[in-house]
């Protein structure tokens, strides 16, 4: 959620009637449900991501075997290449992928997880082309 301190302070305080225009009134209340709609569909998101996809992978699967913890960059371990993954872990990472490809709740999550960003992407294209407008009928206002 961005930053809307200004705009709560204004609604609080009784001061948006500073504004005379309904129309910029209506379109920053506007903007604010926008940004409220798409905090909720991250959050939605995100708690799908989180049972669909990573809670079965943290309990089913062996990734941190296909990384380097002995020297992490930024904190973060270094992803092995392909032909640096010993060939006793093979099996397992056979193993792995057949139980992703099989899993219907893994599968059901990326689908999902294409759907909600699809969503989201739509949502973040829209809001860049209220606000777009909303400054042109700012900047209007403005030069009157």
């Amino acid at each position: 959620m961005p930053n809307n301190n200004t705009f709560k302070e204004l609604l609080s305080s009784g001061n948006l009637s500073l504004i005379k225009n309904d129309s910029i009134k209506n379109g920053l209340l506007e903007l604010e449900k926008n940004y409220a709609s798409i905090a909720g569909s991250e959050y939605h998101m995100r708690r799908e991501y989180e049972e669909y996809l990573y809670d079965p992978h943290v309990k089913n699967i062996s990734l941190i075997e296909f990384y380097d913890t002995t020297t992490p960059t930024d904190g973060l371990p270094i992803r092995l290449k392909a032909e640096d993954i010993p060939e006793s872990k093979h099996n397992k990472l056979i193993t792995d992928v057949k139980w992703q490809h099989n899993n219907q709740t893994f599968t059901n999550g990326l689908k999902l997880a294409l759907m909600n960003n699809g969503g989201l992407s739509r949502k973040h294209k829209n809001q860049m082309e209220y606000i777009n407008g909303l400054i042109h009928l700012i900047d209007t206002e403005i030069k009157k």
